[in-house]
């Protein structure tokens, strides 16, 4: 606060010093070194200040010494106003103005910068000890006329900060009072010396005239902490570097890896190690690190007593292998102790490397750290599983170097485990039955928390509690390479399931008695055994032979496929057919006719089964279907003999209303048409009064049908092409002539329709129907091999083109001499 006194014109001010100047001994100390003389003898006239703002005729000032703003007028400049600008340090003195009654600087001057004097700074020296080390990207110290260079930084020096998170702090003693000072970079006399905590440093002692702010400047090394050897555990590693958790005080430390020597490929997370801290460009880091055997260095306090509680939560997203030692993994709660008594552990902490989930039950003790007593649970092992209903069973598939996979029980899939995820830490190897628990991360299920079962506990299939009976209607020997289960004996068995006929396979291992001899026509019982994974599938097992027949059974059927020396006949049942050879035919084989109805036994050669015996019967013998009257339509979803199918036999119609029924060769009107996917037909649906089954019936193919020209026809070999719009170069065979047309000619227009050649595995034409002749005298019918390659030829020749320039030489010259014209033939 100023004093004034006043006087007819203008008064100069009488000042005494600030009155927080004079509290502190080392303010008072300070400021009677600066001027020399005593408290009541300090007076001064003239001011020292700063431009802060100017204005048309006027400005104002900051004073460098008390906390005030006074106005001053261009005209008590003394220069020119136009060099004047904010910032500029100036000397003024203070009046007081008569009209006005305030304060008002006269007699302004401009001075140097270097002239300036924020801060009072005493002679003494004092020492003391660094408390608190500054960082090296704080600014330099006040004291300095270039601590930020420019014009506005003598302004900023005029509200310094009381506290800078940036600076250091130096403890001192002065007439039995502790002093804690503040620093920085810039006020160090030597500004490339590496402080430490506890140096002992000399130091001038700087008071701010405006806040009273006192602060060390001109800081100087006086002696070096004696260094002190400091154990620690190794917290965490990176490819140079890493971080140690100090044994004296809770917190880590950063130390390179040039400070190892040789051995920092050596150390791993939780080494202990004794290092010597320094200070280094600003920051505290260990060097010289030696590595300690284990157990050297003890931070926590073991309890002996066992508790019991229950994960709350957990965070494993860290990364393993590149995990912090103090990295929070989880929590967990005492039983019985309320939601207060909850203990976080880190992964350090576990007892056991299986995943854990929140719920799970514990065990685990209290570890208590020596340095702030804060208490964590350590050893944490699980006791109990809390997705008991979740957990799933299966058989170790195959084993790989660290990890495997899983063949699940009730899933057609297998999972990926590895080998820290086994519970209890058991040896595991390929064909053990285990249980885990399914996990999705990284949008991948794996298998976590494996634990091993006695042999016999996971089923892949549901026994069926009641024993069937059947017929076997085919069978193999064993020793076939290309046999199921690596070449063992095996066959089909048919039988009524929920009203339905099923073929259920089965092999010699699902027989009860494997030296029973099973034969076609066998009457077995049997227990069903479905799979988990897939309902739909389905086998015979504990298989019984319930008697042999004396005879040859006798079976019957429709011939469905007539070829040159052999053909084949559909099942009475319509669910399968055998093969048969013109051989064992009892009748002649050109009585035999495509539905011709007749019956035959079955043999076994060479592991597969023929038709013998083979015996014509009357026209309706066999069993008729009763057939509704209404005519359907429908779309083939399912061809016949698709061997992808769990019925590989029969084909399948997608009726307009959704219903699916079941067709098989004999049931196509014409023996050469072959159904494909998609094929649009009409059908009548009857039952099978053996099998009580609905089945389409007088199955006829809707045909559109085309319009072309034969363009090519080979005589010798009855085959050629017809050209239309919609295709190019259409294959057809003589066969297909209908009408009873057995002769065709090149230039015939013909009506046909689009099939699909099951040997040649394309479209061709089919149902041919001469519509008119061809009227050309020439030659109608091209023969022999010789008439296809003449075509060919011409066409080719209608194809090729003839050079008339030659590119340029490499001298420059023409590269031909021909004549440039064309002739009409080329």
């Amino acid at each position: 606060m100023a004093f004034y006194s006043k006087s007819d014109s203008h008064s100069i001010v009488r000042r005494k010093p600030t009155a927080h100047l004079a509290k502190n001994p080392l303010n008072r100390l300070a400021y009677q070194t600066q001027l020399g003389v005593e408290d009541s003898k300090v007076h001064n006239e003239k001011e020292q200040g700063i431009i802060e703002k100017l204005c048309g005729s006027y400005g104002f000032i900051e004073s460098c010494e008390r906390v005030v703003r006074l106005f001053f007028h261009f005209s008590q400049y003394r220069g020119e106003p136009e060099t004047l600008d904010v910032g500029d340090p100036v000397e003024f003195v203070e009046v007081v103005d008569r009209k006005a009654k305030k304060p008002t600087a006269i007699r302004v001057n401009s001075i140097e910068a270097k002239d300036l004097a924020f801060e009072l700074i005493g002679d003494t020296k004092v020492t003391g000890r660094v408390d608190s080390l500054p960082r090296r990207t704080s600014s330099l110290s006040s004291s300095s006329p270039s601590s930020k260079g420019g014009k506005f930084s003598l302004l900023d020096r005029l509200y310094p900060n009381r506290w800078n998170p940036d600076e250091g702090r130096i403890t001192c003693e002065y007439k039995g009072e502790c002093f804690f000072l503040s620093f920085g970079i810039g006020d160090l006399i030597d500004k490339s010396v590496d402080l430490m905590t506890g140096d002992e440093v000399s130091l001038s002692v700087s008071t701010h005239k405006r806040t009273g702010i006192v602060r060390a400047i001109s800081v100087s090394l006086e002696k070096r902490k004696k260094e002190e050897k400091v154990e620690g555990i190794i917290a965490s590693l990176k490819d140079s570097f890493g971080f140690i958790e100090r044994a004296d005080e809770v917190g880590e430390i950063f130390f390179h890896r040039t400070e190892c020597g040789e051995g920092f490929d050596l150390l791993r997370v939780s080494d202990e190690v004794v290092f010597i801290v320094q200070n280094r460009h600003g920051k505290t880091v260990a060097t010289q690190i030696k590595k300690l055997p284990p157990g050297t260095v003890q931070i926590d306090d073991i309890s002996q007593r066992l508790y019991y509680g229950k994960i709350q939560e957990i965070d494993d997203s860290t990364r393993p292998e590149r995990e912090a030692r103090n990295s929070h993994f989880g929590t967990v709660n005492e039983d019985g102790a309320g939601w207060d008594a909850s203990y976080v552990f880190y992964k350090r902490d576990l007892a056991t490397s299986c995943t854990l989930l929140p719920g799970d039950s514990v065990t685990f003790r209290l570890a208590t750290d020596k340095r702030n007593g804060q208490d964590r649970a350590t050893e944490v092992a699980l006791r109990d599983f809390v997705d008991e209903d979740e957990r799933e069973q299966g058989i170790v598939h195959s084993i790989k170097d660290g990890f495997g996979f899983i063949g699940c029980a009730t899933r057609d899939t297998t999972l990926f485990f590895h080998f820290c995820e086994v519970v209890d830490s058991q040896e595991i190897s390929r064909g053990n039955e285990v249980e885990y628990t399914p996990l999705l991360a990284s949008q991948k299920e794996r298998a976590v928390r494996v634990k091993i079962l006695p042999k016999g506990t996971v089923q892949f299939e549901i026994k069926s509690e009641e024993r069937y009976e059947g017929v076997v209607t085919n069978w193999r020997q064993g020793g076939s390479t290309s046999s199921a289960r690596g070449g063992s004996a095996g066959g089909e068995i048919e039988v009524v399931l929920n009203d339905d006929v099923d073929v259920l396979k089965f092999t010699d291992e699902d027989m009860t008695d494997i030296r029973t001899q099973i034969e076609i026509g066998d009457k077995v019982s049997f227990n069903v055994f479905t799979s988990r994974r897939n309902e739909s599938r389905k086998r015979a097992g504990d298989v019984t032979k319930l008697f042999v027949p004396k005879d040859v059974s006798l079976h019957r059927g429709y011939v469905t496929v007539l070829k040159d020396h052999f053909g084949f006949i559909e099942l009475e049942r319509h669910n399968g057919e055998v093969f048969f050879n013109y051989g064992a035919c009892v009748c002649d084989s050109s009585e035999l006719f495509f539905g011709c109805e007749v019956e035959f036994s079955i043999v076994q050669k060479g592991g597969k089964r023929y038709a013998d015996n083979v015996t014509p019967l009357g026209k309706g013998i066999l069993d008729k279907p009763i057939l509704e009257p209404t005519v359907h339509e429908g779309i083939v979803i399912k061809q016949l003999r698709d061997v992808h199918s769990n019925k590989p036999y029969v084909g399948i119609i997608e009726t307009g209303d959704g219903e699916e029924v079941d067709f098989g060769v004999s049931s196509v009107v014409d023996s050469k048409t072959y159904l494909q996917l998609n094929d649009k037909v009409t059908f009548q649906i009857g039952t099978c009064s053996l099998t009580r089954t609905r089945r389409a019936y007088n199955v006829v193919r809707k045909l559109e049908r085309h319009q072309g020209k034969v363009d090519m026809y080979h005589t010798s070999r009855q085959f050629g092409f017809i050209a239309c719009p919609e295709f190019e170069n259409l294959f057809f065979h003589a066969n297909e002539l209908r009408g009873g047309e057995k002769e065709i000619r090149v230039g015939d227009v013909v009506e046909f329709s689009i099939g699909y050649g099951v040997k040649a595995k394309r479209e061709c034409a089919i149902e041919l129907k001469i519509v008119e002749r061809s009227s050309s005298p020439r030659k109608m019918m091209q023969t022999g091999r010789s008439a296809e390659k003449k075509k060919f030829m011409a066409a080719e020749a209608r194809l090729r083109a003839a050079v008339i320039r030659q590119p340029n030489g490499p001298d420059g010259t023409k590269g031909f001499t021909l004549k440039r014209s064309v002739d009409a033939e080329t």
